[in-house]
Order: structure tokens, then sequence, then C-alpha cells
């Protein structure tokens, strides 16, 4: 009889994280899965296979205080958690949840504070995040490790990471995100992003495909973009994304504004649309002030995208520089960088096809959706073997 399993994601913005977790539930039919996330996002997941049932949380609150003792936002934010932890209670009883699997890193609060309530409930974190070592979530995570049965991560440095703070204490898997290649079979490849947009198509497109956030550093992109037109003028870039920070987003297209740089914000987009946009872009950017995977990399990788990335985090699992993609040095000045993508760009088409080749080659290899699975699915026969 297949076990349910309880996932918690707390997020108003479909990122990375939401998107793995929809493909990871769509092709696990090992178990049955129940879904707590934000209303805004529900819908991503309604469809897909081996679900039971999507529950809906308007009270999802990020630790939103420098210091503990702002009273004004600490008593929202616990009414916020006894809202929470009284519907899974409820999800839990009703449904007879065998464990609960943390989707995001904010997960790991309701995650750890549920088992007080239930101690018999087998639990998984996972953590898509490099936490600062003296953040409230590493903190929180140090506090209560005890209360977490396995943590997964997507990189190895992510691993190594959290052991610095955390010693050994728990067990820690390194589980990379996959690309489902019959997927991409089915890929369109006129871009209906590039249509709707109605740019040039005799232009050079060059994108940065994001949750628009302080550290995915969209202003990098900007910048070195700017910096670019002192080599050429044949190119557009685009940002693919949205954004829940509207000050960095109106800053972000300020700065547009003035240096007449031609770079457009497309908003939330249909996931299948991301995926036929990379068989129309001539490069990739990736330039977060910390990364702990990166499954946009690896989607471009497997479509025929070059990938010029910040050396950063688990990227250095993914990318082999000259060889699979490209990276620019982690405190590289845009003029610098502008200079490494307009040789980018210059390259041979045999160079360039060379480079796609070995991409492909090194995700098939390494990034395959099932070696995910299986891997998670490891985990959760060790802890549901004797339930």
């Amino acid at each position: 009889m297949k076990k349910n399993i309880l996932v918690l994601n707390q997020s108003k913005i479909i990122g990375g994280a939401e998107l793995a977790l929809k493909n990871f539930i769509d092709a696990d039919d090992k178990f049955i899965f129940f879904i707590l996330t934000d209303p805004k996002i529900a819908n991503l997941y309604h469809g897909i296979n081996n679900t039971s049932t999507i529950y809906t949380s308007g009270y999802f609150k990020k630790y939103p205080f420098k210091k503990i003792l702002d009273l004004v936002s600490v008593f929202p934010f616990i009414y916020s958690i006894i809202r929470n932890l009284i519907l899974i209670s409820r999800i839990v009883r009703t449904n007879q949840i065998h464990l609960i699997y943390g989707n995001n890193s904010y997960d790991c609060i309701l995650v750890s504070l549920y088992r007080f309530i239930n101690p018999g409930i087998k639990t998984v974190q996972h953590i898509h995040d490099t936490l600062p070592k003296k953040s409230f979530l590493a903190e929180w995570i140090k506090l209560f490790i005890k209360k977490y049965d396995h943590i997964i991560v997507p990189s190895t440095h992510t691993d190594s990471h959290l052991k610095s703070i955390f010693g050994n204490n728990r067990p820690v898997s390194v589980v990379h995100n996959g690309i489902d290649f019959n997927e991409i079979k089915t890929i369109q490849k006129e871009s209906k992003l590039l249509n709707n947009l109605k740019l040039d198509k005799n232009r050079i497109i060059i994108a940065t495909i994001c949750r628009i956030d302080k550290n995915k550093r969209v202003d990098i992109f900007i910048e070195s973009l700017c910096k670019l037109q002192q080599f050429r003028n044949d190119f557009t870039g685009i940002v693919v994304g949205e954004s829940d920070d509207d000050e960095l987003l109106k800053s972000l297209k300020m700065k547009i504004k003035s240096a007449r740089v031609p770079v457009y914000f497309t908003g939330s987009v249909p996931y299948e649309n991301i995926l036929n946009l990379y068989n129309n872009i001539d490069l990739l950017m990736i330039n977060s002030d910390t990364e702990t995977f990166s499954l946009v990399t690896i989607e471009a990788m497997s479509n025929n995208c070059i990938v010029l990335a910040r050396k950063v985090g688990g990227i250095n699992d993914i990318i082999q520089d000259n060889v699979n993609g490209y990276f620019y040095d982690y405190n590289a000045g845009t003029d610098t960088i502008a200079k490494k993508i307009n040789t980018l760009l210059q390259m041979s088409s045999a160079e360039k096809k060379k480079i796609k080749k070995n991409a492909l080659e090194h995700v098939k290899q390494n990034f395959q959706h099932k070696q995910k699975v299986e891997k998670i699915n490891e985990i959760f026969y060790e802890l549901l073997n004797n339930i």
C-alpha cells in the first residue's frame, strides 16, 4: 500500500524549487502526495500525477524582521505559524500522513514545530538556499536539528556549507535536480514568448531567467549589457521571471530607461514557454550572489543554449569552464563581463556546436530526472520502512 506524504511549499512565486517539486511529484508513482501551498501558485500543481489533494494557506509568512525583539513583526509571525500548524494537524489526521516533506528552506520552521506536536511523524527538509551562518533560518535549523530525520541539498557546495554550520548531527544527501528528456522531445522549437514580445528575429538574444530578487543580481545583467553596447548594438536582452520586490523591479526598469539599453522584462511566464525559449536565445546568463544549484542552467544546456555563469556555489557541479559552458569570476566587473559576452558571441559555428554537444552529453550523464526521483525515494523508503 502506498504511503501518504504531505509536502509543504510556502512560496508566493514560482521559482526553480517550485518547478522542481512539480516535476518530481509528477514522475514519482511510489507515493501519494498531498500539497500545502500558497493560493497564488496552487494552480501549478493542479492536474499533475500522483497527487491526492492540494490545500492552500493564506497565512504563510517569512521571517520579516531583523531583530527578535521587533514585536510588531513577531506577533503576526507567531499567529501565522499557529494557523498553519492547526491546518497541518487537520491534514495529517484526515489523510493519515506518514511523512512531512519541506520543499523550501522556510518550510523548516513548520516542519520542526509540527514534530513537537506529533513526535511520531517522519520529516524530510529540502534546503534550496545557501544560508548565511548567522541568519535566522540557519540558527533555527541548528537549534531544532534533531526534528529533521533527513536533509536534502541540491549540490556538493550546499552540503559542505551546511555541515560547516550544523556538523554531522543529521543525515544530509546531495540530490541534484534533473531533466526529463521525454518532456524536451515534445517542446516546440518556435518561441511563443519571443513572438509575443515582437522582437526582431535578426537580433542576438541574451537572456537571464530567474526570480527577480536581490540575490539573483539582475543589475549585473543590465549593467553588463550596457557596457556591451561599446562593442556591438545588434542584441536584445530579456529578463524572464517575476518579482515580489516592487522597489527593486522599479529601480531596475529605471536603470534600463536611463541607460537606453534594449532590455525587456517579461513578468510571469508559463513553464512550457520558458522551455521553448532556450532554443531561440544565443546566450543565457546566471549572475546570482549565491546559487545552490541552477535548474535553469541544466535546462538551457539540454536545449541547445550556451550558458555564461558567475562562478559561485552549486553551479560548479554543472559547468566545466570552456568545455560545456563558461564562467566569469565572482568579483568580475561589468566591463570584463561585457568583453566576455562579446567574445562568446564571436565564436565560430563549429565552436558553439562543440560546446552545445558537450553540455547536452554532460546533462544526460549526470542530471537525469529519474536519478533524482530514485534518490529521494530511497530516503523516503528508509524512513517509512517500519510504518
